[in-house]
């Protein structure tokens, strides 16, 4: 009688009389199966860490549902240390609803994150305190010299504290948490902290989704830092030698300052710094020194409530978006805009050199201030239809605005 076989693991169930002294083949064969799936299921629940800070009876923490972590640095610890994450292999800690009053590290790749429900993770405010969320490759030594040196609060003048561990880069996906105290404002609740020299370091990646940051934001150092889908910074965001801040649907309540030192180690993407992304809503003002960039690969919708500054060598290149206050152009920085409405002024009276700053189809309600005539505009709005220079048209409103007007031109009497 021909042998059947089982529907998940394909185990042979020998027929009648088959087999007769070799059944030990058979059944060796099914055991190793079974033993090769539990193995891949133990894997798999092992990589799911729960914390839970709302428990207070007394049991041992091993990270199960049944025995979460109580604090969330526990359960990074124990990833950092037994299960080996990498980006291509990662532990996911699913964070219990609650606020958890702590401040934690990520060290190394893979380790993720995932808030369920309302959960918040906050400190204390002061000289020598630590953020809600450090994202670093350094050493904790070094960063505990750092902290100690109240790099929180300075970290310009902390920063030659930090020395680079053995394990980079640092590669982490973190989802639905809210970093910080709603009263405390002025201090980094998440702060990224690159160290060591060259390449080392500078490939980190740290993606955010959905989550709340809800005082300052500082990044140094790293390859990317990507704000997804309606992150929100209530207080400053402050990126320096990052090669890509990306950032969609988000919002930045403070200003956005982005600034980049070629002198500097560089990020192993070092054609691609500066912010990037769209929609992106900064309530205060985008301020780009040095070398920064905005909008080199693609920057959308981009709506500012305070000014644009460019400063030195800055560029900024932006495809849409409203700007509600003034662009104020200093050094040899530079921009194009396309298809921008800016309520304040152009302003060019402190710049040097002679590459030009471009408006494509651009509009303004107050002025230009541009004594070296550095500016070049191509209006694309319906009141000059026979302006065709420059770029086209970025939006179908600005396109049929065009042909609108240009047919009247034409057949309007003469």
């Amino acid at each position: 009688m021909a042998s059947t076989f089982t529907s998940n693991l394909n185990l042979e169930k020998p027929g009648f009389r088959d087999y007769v002294d070799a059944w030990h083949n058979v059944l060796n064969a099914n055991f190793d199966k079974i033993d090769e799936s539990v193995a891949r299921l133990t894997d798999t629940i092992s990589r799911h860490l729960f914390v839970d800070p709302t428990r207070t009876d007394l049991y041992t923490p091993n990270g199960t549902r049944a025995k979460p972590y109580k604090l969330v640095q526990e359960a990074i610890n124990y990833a950092e240390a037994n299960l080996n994450p990498s980006h291509n292999n990662p532990v996911l800690i699913y964070v219990m609803p609650g606020i958890h009053t702590e401040s934690i590290i990520i060290k190394k790749s893979g380790v993720n994150l995932q808030g369920l429900g309302m959960c918040r993770i906050k400190t204390s405010s002061g000289t020598n305190t630590r953020p809600a969320l450090t994202i670093s490759n350094a050493t904790i030594s070094s960063l505990n010299s750092f902290f100690a040196n109240d790099g929180r609060n300075n970290a310009s003048s902390a920063y030659s504290n930090l020395i680079a561990d053995t394990f980079l880069p640092v590669a982490v996906n973190i989802k639905d948490i809210e970093f910080g105290d709603p009263a405390i404002t002025n201090v980094n609740d998440v702060m990224i902290l690159g160290a060591g020299n060259g390449t080392a370091f500078l490939s980190s990646d740290a993606s955010f989704y959905r989550c709340i940051c809800h005082s300052n934001f500082f990044a140094r150092n790293a390859n990317y830092v990507k704000l997804r889908n309606d992150c929100c910074i209530k207080g400053n965001l402050t990126t320096f030698n990052i090669a890509g801040s990306w950032f969609e649907h988000s919002v930045i309540i403070g200003n956005a300052e982005i600034s980049y030192n070629v002198a500097s180690p560089q990020p192993s993407d070092i054609s691609n710094f500066g912010l990037n992304g769209g929609p992106v809503k900064i309530r205060g003002s985008l301020l780009i020194f040095g070398a920064g960039r905005a909008g080199f690969d693609e920057l959308t919708n981009l709506l500012v409530s305070g000014n644009i500054d460019l400063d030195n060598s800055a560029n900024c290149k932006v495809n849409s978006g409203y700007v509600n206050g003034d662009i104020n152009v200093e050094g040899t920085a530079t921009f194009t805009f396309r298809n921008i409405f800016i309520e304040g002024s152009v302003n060019l009276s402190d710049v040097e050199g002679t590459t030009p700053c471009v408006l494509d189809g651009s509009q303004m309600i107050t002025g230009i201030v541009d004594p070296s005539s550095r500016l070049i505009w191509h209006d694309f709005n319906a009141a000059n239809a026979g302006d065709w220079s420059g770029a086209p048209p970025q939006t179908i409103k600005s396109a049929i605005d065009r042909l609108a007007a240009k047919v009247a031109s034409d057949l309007s009497p003469a």
